[in-house]
């Protein structure tokens, strides 16, 4: 084998253990991310159904749901090139959505259930927003605790991660 060929041949080995690397930090946050577009599309759908009702508080909290979704999102698609532990206005995003659906639900039993959700007109339209909101404070319960446990280091990737900077310094060697 030519020099040449042996060079371009590490080269490339160089940059499948690069993208095996990058890869694994962007995986961390898959459970995350599906998380975070679920809330985009429901809050989306909320917005949707707000402006077609005329509901003009049910639009405003949509829309600067929307709005922070999609600085999350902008941060999780990040990760691809950035190997930080944090994402902090993904926490703090997910933070609000939580307060906010816990809100939300508790306004489903008072007089401000008509300003928000004119559309929840009986019980069965009550209840079925109660269960979706509950649903969604435990996915963003469970995308906290994800980030929390990523941040600690206590996540299942972090061993394949080191596993593969780990078998690229052999390598090299």
């Amino acid at each position: 084998m030519s020099a040449k060929t042996k060079q371009q041949s590490r080269t490339y080995v160089d940059r499948r253990h690069d993208d095996r690397v990058r890869y694994a930090y962007f995986a961390r946050y898959m459970m995350v991310r599906y998380f975070v577009i679920a809330f985009f599309f429901a809050n989306f759908f909320w917005l949707l159904v707000s402006y077609s009702v005329n509901s003009e508080l049910g639009m405003i909290l949509a829309a600067v749901a929307v709005a922070w979704c999609t600085v999350s999102v902008i941060e999780q698609l990040s990760k691809l090139h950035n190997k930080q532990a944090d994402v902090p206005r993904t926490r703090q995003y997910l933070i609000f959505q939580l307060v906010l659906n816990l809100l939300l639900s508790v306004c489903l039993f008072t007089p401000l259930k008509s300003m928000i959700y004119p559309f929840a007109i009986n019980k069965s339209d009550v209840l079925a927003l109660l269960c979706i909101l509950l649903l969604g404070m435990v996915a963003a319960f469970a995308a906290l605790v994800r980030i929390h446990n990523i941040f600690l280091g206590r996540d299942k990737y972090l061993p394949l991660i080191r596993n593969a900077e780990k078998s690229r310094a052999l390598d090299q060697e």
